[in-house]
């Protein structure tokens, strides 16, 4: 009996023990963090759908069209209609299928430049269909080839000047002999350069007459009159295709300003004349031909800038003495014939030119511009194709030299646009002669 009171106060002191003293031991114990639950993400709000400008389309000139319209019809819209035009500049950006915007023509819209412009400006990338005429000429704004040769023109081509910024492919405007001077034309060529604008000038008392866009010009005919000072040589500026140029002959020119708009030119021809410099052709860097037979210049400076040149003609340069600025090896590296005044250039200087250019014909003995140069019998000097030089038979070929009638020389009755009514096709071997 003993031992069991014994056993039962052995397990009552036990359970006190579990109850007060396990308290007091957790003070002490490292506690661990409970756990914090993690709240579900929230899904971001779903944003209202940006209407879509003009989804519902659009109104114009009492016409609905959807935003995928493919044609709009605009016919007779004018500066009353501001509101329409309005709706139209702000829709078209949306029109992603838009194609085509119909005007009418003249008799249905009448014509307004600036309302054109401004819409074209709205729909880049749209084809406007629009009829209209300029100075009686039918038109359309898809027109490439404006063609007004030998049509009166009386507004200094106002007209045509408030047209072409809308005539997106428009490359050719021809005013031959309508009648505006050249200083108009130069203004509406410079205001488009895009376009390829082309009228036709008369140049010196001997009254020779080009198109603008002539790759060919001979205006050597001989005698007192012809091209002398800058007044009579002006027209010529505005000619600046020019490829292959003869002013030979023209005794009492005394300047070649004109070079200076001929980037192309790649022969030059001129013969006894008043020059006291060559300094113009420094801007003719593709010439490869040059004559300068009888030129009173004293320096051949700008020369030495002929990287492309072949042929030289000093001969007859009675002024000329100093041929330094073509004897460097880097200078006139194509060069390969060189003709000189005899007793005129310092020896030294001729072998030193030799030497840096060995595979160049230098000839200092003979003082013309035929024998040789030209021909390749110096006694006979028979004009036949046969007794030319190679170089020489080129240059006849490009000017003709020796064509019946002096229909080689540009004069207007030899030029096939001068004489061909309008409306005419202009064909003929001149054609390719004069423009190439």
């Amino acid at each position: 009996m003993l031992h069991l009171k014994r056993i039962f106060l052995l397990l009552v002191v036990g359970f006190m023990s579990l109850v007060f003293v396990t308290p007091f031991f957790t003070l002490f114990a490292k506690k661990e963090p409970i756990p914090t639950a993690t709240p579900a993400p929230t899904a971001p709000p779903t944003p209202e759908p940006t209407p879509q400008p003009f989804a519902d389309g659009f109104d114009l000139l009492g016409r609905h069209y959807d935003i995928d319209t493919e044609e709009i019809d605009l016919s007779g819209i004018s500066e009353a209609n501001g509101q329409d035009i309005a709706v139209f500049c702000q829709a078209a950006p949306y029109a992603g299928n838009l194609k085509n915007v119909i005007l009418g023509d003249e008799r249905t819209t009448p014509v307004n430049w600036h309302i054109i412009a401004q819409l074209q400006e709205a729909a880049p990338n749209v084809h406007f269909a629009y009829s209209f005429s300029l100075y009686g000429e039918p038109m359309t704004l898809d027109t490439e080839y404006i063609d007004l040769r030998k049509i009166p023109v009386e507004d200094n081509g106002a007209a045509v000047v408030s047209a072409l910024p809308c005539m997106k492919n428009c490359t050719t405007l021809d005013m031959d002999q309508s009648g505006v001077d050249s200083e108009h034309m130069a203004m509406i060529r410079d205001s488009f350069p895009q376009v390829k604008v082309i009228w036709r000038v008369w140049f010196s008392i001997l009254d020779y007459s080009c198109r603008t866009n002539a790759k060919t010009i001979l205006a050597s005919l001989a005698g007192d009159g012809g091209l002398t000072d800058e007044e009579s040589c002006k027209p010529l500026t505005y000619c600046t295709d020019v490829v292959n140029l003869d002013v030979g002959h023209n005794n009492h020119m005394r300047t070649l300003y004109f070079l200076q708009y001929m980037p192309n030119l790649e022969v030059f021809i001129t013969y006894n004349n008043y020059l006291r410099d060559v300094d113009d052709l420094a801007y003719c860097k593709k010439l490869k031909y040059v004559e300068l037979y009888g030129s009173s210049m004293y320096n051949i400076n700008a020369i030495g800038e002929l990287y492309e040149l072949t042929d030289l003609q000093l001969g007859g340069c009675y002024n000329l003495n100093d041929i330094s600025p073509i004897i460097p090896a880097d200078r006139v590296p194509k060069i390969q014939r060189l003709w000189l005044t005899p007793g005129q250039i310092p020896q030294e200087q001729i072998e030193a030119f030799k030497q840096n250019h060995p595979g160049c014909e230098v000839n200092d003995t003979d003082d013309s511009v035929g024998y040789y140069w030209r021909f390749i019998d110096p006694i006979h000097a028979y004009n036949s194709e046969e007794n030319r030089t190679p170089a020489y038979r080129k240059i006849v070929s490009i000017f003709h030299y020796g064509a019946d009638d002096n229909a080689n020389y540009s004069f207007s009755r030899n030029d096939p646009y001068y004489t061909t009514p309008h409306g005419e096709p202009v064909t003929g071997e001149r054609v390719e002669w004069f423009y190439g």
